[in-house]
């Protein structure tokens, strides 16, 4: 607006006063520099009627306001374009303090320029009265600080950055002057030291140090450092509660603009807990030392190859080998033949990060002695740690109850067997017994011969199972509790046949089956009497009890080798094959009456095999259905 102004009042000039041309052309100069600075400084001028609420300004006001408002210049016209968060801001501020309290116009504010971008503004303005001390007019200047705004924002960005890390840093940040006394401190200080920022201020980083610290000579004297900087120091400090900080500390030393030490700068940073832990550490490290090298358990780490690398002194009670010597072996070399493909297995689900909990192996001990070792173990970082215990007692000590407990059962299943056979197969015999006597006793005179005949073989006949009854119980009893020993001796194969057929004779001829000892004189086996004769009886006497009247039974032998093979041939009803492999048990067998319903005791052919075997012989039997069977049985020759 001036510069309009100024460039009508030249051409007045020019025209009314004929000054020469040397004039005029500096005055338009003058205006086309000011035009060029306008732009040059992004500021313009205005002159505001106040009354109109009209205004004219200068070309760079139209280059900032990026219009030459075609609708006119007005003060409705310049609220349109303020940002509308400004806008009613900027409209009180001009009624209450420009007009109202007559203050000079000094804001900034935003303007929205056609295009949509914002700008930031400063406008000045002075205001002049008439002669009654009213305004009439404003004359001002607006200027373009968007880019000072930008500046002015960046800095105090940096500033809140500055402030932010500074204070939020957990690090120790701190200022001294030149006598070493704090002029700045940030809120870590607070936090790690517990002293506020007055109690600290002003006051000598000396004062701060843990006494015992300076006492032994660890104080830093900022002033006598040998270079400028101190870096890694670590330095014991005293909190407000006096309890010892430990701190590592940087620091450099600052000069001023003269080149004079005026102080220092510095951060340190809190190593209290690294160092506590690092103690508590070394304790705990000590105590697991101590535990690891005392303990009666096998604790042990080895690597994914398969070796120790680290064993307790156990390990050398335990195995016999020096801790040193078992590192030196593969694990698997140490281990029973048997247990190798299990023990390998486990490594391998050790490695996929399972755990192996109650593991049992055997390892070699240097006496060539194997132990029974029980393993807890877990694989982490490559490495394999586990502990274990020596069980070969407790499994020796279990197995033995076990056996005993086993024992115990056979037993007991014995004695209830026992005590079945009294009260059942002894009793039949008795009673039959005590019968025949009664009917031979009253009836004796009044029978004939025949019958008195027929009675007494009755009688014999049952004497005689019951005798069997008997010594079978007695023999099996001796059998079961170790006390049954053969008397090993030469005998005539033959002649104890003869004897056994002898002494069934009655019970063959009951039935009417012959009896046929194939066997020749002179067939000597190395055997005991006694039981070899048992043996013949029973096996002899269950062909005749599973024969139907008028069979037979026949027993002949074969050579092999060293041994002589004895065969019991009957006629018999045959035994089906699923029964023949459950003859030698005695908790398999059971009793089965015969072909006229004899009783037995299910003990004859158990104890059979446990005669045979204590003979250093052997018993089978071949059998099928309707055919008859074949007991055999093995004897070493003489």
């Amino acid at each position: 607006m001036i510069v309009q102004i100024k460039a009508v009042n030249m051409q007045k000039i020019k025209t009314k006063s004929k000054e020469p041309e040397d004039l005029f052309e500096d005055l338009k100069n003058k205006a086309y520099f000011l035009d060029e600075a306008e732009k040059i400084a992004k500021f313009g001028y205005y002159v505001l009627d106040i009354n109109s609420g009209k205004w004219e300004q200068s070309p760079g006001l139209d280059e900032i306001f990026g219009t030459n408002f075609p609708e006119g210049r007005t003060l409705e016209v310049w609220l349109r374009i303020i940002h509308p968060d400004d806008r009613e801001k900027m409209k009180s501020y001009f009624r209450d303090e420009v007009l109202t309290e007559l203050q000079p116009f000094d804001k900034k504010y935003r303007i929205l320029k056609p295009d949509h971008s914002v700008i930031w503004v400063h406008g000045k303005g002075k205001l002049s009265f008439n002669k009654d001390g009213q305004p009439v007019k404003m004359f001002g200047t607006i200027q373009d600080i968007s880019e000072q705004k930008r500046i002015e924002e960046e800095i105090q960005d940096i500033k809140h950055l500055y402030e932010n890390l500074v204070e939020t840093s957990q690090e120790l940040i701190f200022q001294t002057d030149n006598e070493g006394r704090f002029i700045f401190v940030n809120k870590a200080c607070f936090d790690i030291l517990g002293f506020s920022h007055h109690e600290m201020i002003g006051r000598r980083y000396v004062e701060f140090l843990h006494s015992g610290k300076i006492e032994e000579g660890g104080v830093f004297f900022l002033e006598s450092l040998p270079e400028d900087q101190l870096r890694g120091r670590e330095s014991v400090w005293v909190s407000k509660n006096n309890t010892p900080v430990y701190l590592r500390l940087n620091i450099r030393k600052t000069y001023n603009k003269e080149g004079q030490y005026n102080g220092a700068i510095g951060t340190a940073y809190d190593i209290t807990d690294a160092i506590n832990s690092e103690k508590l550490a070394r304790l705990k490290s000590e105590e697991l030392n101590n535990y690891f090298t005392l303990s009666l358990d096998l604790l042990a780490v080895a690597n994914l190859e398969g070796y120790f690398t680290m064993l307790n002194p156990s390990w050398q009670r335990v195995l016999g080998f020096s801790l040193e010597e078992l590192k030196s072996k593969k694990i698997l070399d140490l281990i029973h033949p048997d247990d190798i493909e299990a023990t390998a297995q486990a490594i391998q689900e050790l490695q996929t990060g399972k755990e192996i909990q109650c593991f049992i192996n055997r390892y070699r001990c240097k006496d060539q002695s194997y132990r029974y070792i029980e393993w807890r173990s877990k694989a982490k970082n490559r490495k394999i740690y586990a502990a274990a215990r020596d069980v070969t007692d407790h499994i020796l000590l279990e197995k033995s109850l076990r056996k005993a407990n086993d024992n115990l059962k056979e037993l007991n299943y014995q004695k209830d067997k026992f005590l079945y056979i009294i009260a059942h197969d002894l009793r039949n015999p008795l009673n039959n017994i005590l019968g025949f006597m009664e009917l031979l006793y009253t009836n004796f005179n009044n029978n004939n011969a025949i019958e008195n005949y027929e009675l007494v073989r009755l009688l014999s006949g049952n004497v005689h199972s019951l005798y069997e009854l008997v010594e079978n119980l007695l023999n099996w009893a001796l059998s079961q509790t170790g006390k049954l020993k053969a008397s090993l001796t030469n005998i005539d194969l033959s002649v104890q046949v003869r004897r056994a057929i002898n002494h069934l004779k009655s019970l063959a001829d009951a039935k009417q089956i012959i009896i046929d000892n194939l066997i020749p004189d002179g067939i000597t086996v190395v055997a005991d009497e006694h039981m070899l004769n048992t043996v013949v009886r029973n096996l002899v006497s269950n062909s005749i009890k599973f024969s139907h009247p008028g069979g037979y039974v026949k027993v002949a032998h074969k050579q092999q080798g060293d041994r002589v093979l004895v065969e019991i041939h009957d006629s018999g009803i045959g035994i089906e094959a699923s029964v023949v492999s459950r003859l030698f048990n005695a908790e398999t067998t059971r009793s089965t009456p015969g072909t006229q319903g004899e009783g037995g005791t299910g003990f004859g052919l158990p104890l059979c095999n446990e005669l045979i075997k204590a003979q250093n012989g052997e018993i089978s039997a071949t059998s099928q259905v309707g055919k008859g069977s074949i007991f055999s049985f093995s004897l070493p020759k003489r």
